[in-house]
């Protein structure tokens, strides 16, 4: 519960289909203990666009299209990234 904010390395990503990319995380702290139950966990919007490896944040292009990654704090804290397939 002391999360403040979650970052992501990238709010936008295009790929081509069958290649990939990471997101890496960053948790900012509200007060000086930060409480970390669980990972930062991963999302993909649309699977059938990219996915994405629910607890290392690897992105793999599937094919054309878009939709987001979103990345869960243990709080419920998120943010997201655009991921473009061309």
């Amino acid at each position: 519960d002391n999360v403040k904010k979650l970052k992501l390395s990238k709010s936008k990503l295009s790929l081509r289909a069958k290649k990939g990319a990471k997101l890496k995380s960053k948790l900012i702290k509200a007060g000086k203990k930060l409480k970390q139950h669980r990972k930062v966990q991963y999302e993909s919007t649309n699977p059938q666009v990219a996915t994405v490896d629910v607890k290392k944040g690897k992105v793999k292009a599937i094919k054309k299209g878009s939709c987001y990654i979103y990345a869960y704090a243990c709080d419920g804290t998120m943010a997201k990234c655009k991921v473009t397939v061309k």
